[in-house]
């Protein structure tokens, strides 16, 4: 019993430290841009707890490499977007968002802000890979602990396309972590389906199922 309590509070303590360097970003852009200044959502805050609880679980680190870098990408997209429209974008700010107005911005208006930006995401995610490189934090981590990560991602895609999600979806969370949680799972599971049926009508994932199954 005291030892499974002891791995609750290694697993807690590291899903702390590993919010903590995730959201480290939006909170020094915060102190230099106070109109980008996190505030406090307990509710929002709790979605990205659960995804750092599920990432101390896992114990491979190529998977946390290749999840650093690729929300490391995403958000400083966010960032990118946040910087040429003066706020966090939602989801369905992207049918309307044009990629010219970051180029623009970036080759005529302000293109130091997105050097500061670059240093502003990757050395703290640097610090968080390599506390994971070197199994600082130590946490019970499990061989097929990515699954947890995959499954935690799932199911928030899949929250997202319900109502109530589409609902919140319809304005910008003030945590960039989040946005760019939410902006990715709506992507994947609502926006990406809908143009691939757009551009392949005859693709039908369902049939294709049903075909393999007789089989």
């Amino acid at each position: 019993m005291v030892n499974c309590l002891f791995d609750i509070a290694r697993a807690v303590f590291a899903a702390l430290v590993i919010l903590f360097f995730l959201m480290l970003p939006e909170l020094v852009l915060g102190l230099v841009y106070p109109s980008f200044a996190s505030c406090w959502d307990p509710v929002r805050l709790s979605v990205l707890l659960g995804l750092a609880l599920s990432l101390s679980l896992v114990k491979s680190k190529k998977f946390l490499t290749g999840f650093l870098l690729v929300f490391g990408i995403l958000q400083l997209v966010q960032f990118g977007m946040a910087m040429s429209v003066g706020r966090y974008v939602s989801p369905f700010d992207l049918n309307a968002f044009q990629w010219s107005d970051i180029v623009s911005s970036v080759g005529k208006k302000a293109w130091y802000r997105y050097l500061q930006l670059s240093g502003i995401v990757v050395v703290p995610y640097l610090i968080l890979e390599y506390i994971f490189a070197r199994g600082i934090l130590n946490p019970p981590s499990f061989k097929k602990g990515w699954v947890a990560t995959v499954l935690f991602l799932a199911a928030f895609s899949g929250y997202t396309v319900s109502e109530k999600g589409k609902a919140e979806a319809q304005s910008a969370c003030c945590y960039a972590s989040y946005n760019t949680l939410n902006v990715s799972a709506v992507y994947l599971a609502e926006m990406l389906p809908r143009q691939i049926k757009e551009n392949w009508p005859d693709i039908s994932f369902v049939n294709q199922s049903a075909q393999a199954a007789e089989q």
